[in-house]
């Protein structure tokens, strides 16, 4: 078994790592000439789509634990999978919740990349990710990867995990539909690249943690309450559904004469 993990820190600390397990792995892999060229762009290119990726992971993290969709997560919500010292510790205005910035600063900082650089610990994870990429490569080993070697067999044989402990979390990444395939084809041509394949690697995840809401977009912190200005005048009566303003109450009407008799 391949295993490749972050350093930790000492006992006191626990132990907090982001793991990649590939099972069988022991022997490395040769990628195909037609999967990177080092020293170009590409390394600098791929380094900056993976740590996005991973900004992403986080944000389907965040969506996860904030169980009433409220885009905040206070101690309930955080009690099950962050210990309070790490939920004290990120929750920097102490109001006993958690903004998605709060909790991604702190969880890259404190829970995943250690004592890394973002950039130090995305080229760790392509390495691992490489090796990933040289085993379903085998039938032709071009470089390239097409659907029919990414199967569930194949998938399943090769044991691609994502651990996040300190957040109790594991995911098996055992299935790759059309779909998934097909969204990571960014160049249309039925194959994946070393970079698409890293780019699946994390759509993967993200969908294993149940998604990120507004389709990748950031949850925003709640808009706080507008506050109320004891000088301003009443507000007028709400008009009608028809924009016609009220009508004014009714005028008695005035009393009857009796009549003269003839």
């Amino acid at each position: 078994m391949f295993k490749r993990s972050l350093p930790h820190r000492t006992a006191a600390a626990g132990l907090v790592s982001l793991t990649l397990l590939l099972s069988g792995c022991g022997t490395a892999g040769v990628l195909g000439a037609a999967t990177r060229t080092p020293g170009t762009a590409f390394d600098a290119e791929a380094t900056k789509s993976l740590t996005k990726g991973l900004s992403r992971v986080h944000e389907a993290l965040f969506a996860r634990l904030d169980k009433d969709s409220n885009r905040a997560i206070d101690e309930y919500e955080a009690g099950p999978t962050m210990s309070m010292d790490d939920f004290r510790k990120a929750d920097k205005n102490r109001n006993n919740k958690l903004t998605f910035t709060e909790f991604k600063t702190y969880a890259i900082t404190n829970m995943f990349f250690f004592r890394d650089t973002p950039a130090a610990f995305a080229n760790r994870l392509r390495s691992g990710l490489s090796r990933a990429f040289s085993r379903l490569d085998v039938s032709p080993r071009d470089g390239l990867l097409v659907k029919n070697e990414t199967s569930n067999r194949d998938m399943a044989r090769l044991g691609l995990t994502f651990e996040y402990p300190r957040l109790g979390v594991t995911v098996k990444l055992t299935k790759v539909s059309a779909e998934a395939f097909g969204a990571a084809d960014k160049t249309g041509d039925g194959k994946l690249g070393q970079a698409e394949f890293e780019d699946l690697y994390i759509e993967l995840v993200v969908e294993a943690l149940g998604g990120t809401p507004g389709g990748g977009t950031p949850p925003a912190p709640p808009a706080p309450p507008a506050p109320e200005d004891p000088a301003a005048p009443p507000a007028p009566p709400a008009e009608d559904p028809a924009g016609a303003p009220p009508a004014p109450p009714a005028q008695p009407a005035p009393p009857s004469t009796p009549g003269r008799r003839r």
